[in-house]
């Protein structure tokens, strides 16, 4: 590699991210492609969960749920929105 060359430190999901980016969205397109984003990895967070709590053959007695707030896309724009004033 020459010193002009250098190796992307990107992952293949932030390029795509940029490639999205680069065309411009509003701000209520970032806001829902954050929403599907983190609704994504929790979906996946979730599977592995219970992927564990099968293996493990952990009963609801076994494990402490903690209180969550879920949030509707609307609930989470609006609290998002505020949070950025």
């Amino acid at each position: 590699m020459t010193a002009n060359q250098v190796k992307p430190k990107f992952s293949n999901l932030q390029l795509e991210l940029l490639m999205i980016y680069s065309n411009g969205v509003s701000d209520e397109q970032l806001t829902d492609i954050k929403w599907m984003l983190g609704k994504y990895f929790a979906e996946k967070a979730t599977e592995e969960t219970d992927k564990i709590i099968d293996d493990k053959k952990l009963s609801e007695a076994d494990i402490v749920f903690p209180s969550v707030q879920v949030y509707s896309p609307e609930e989470f724009k609006g609290a998002y929105q505020a949070s950025q004033k």
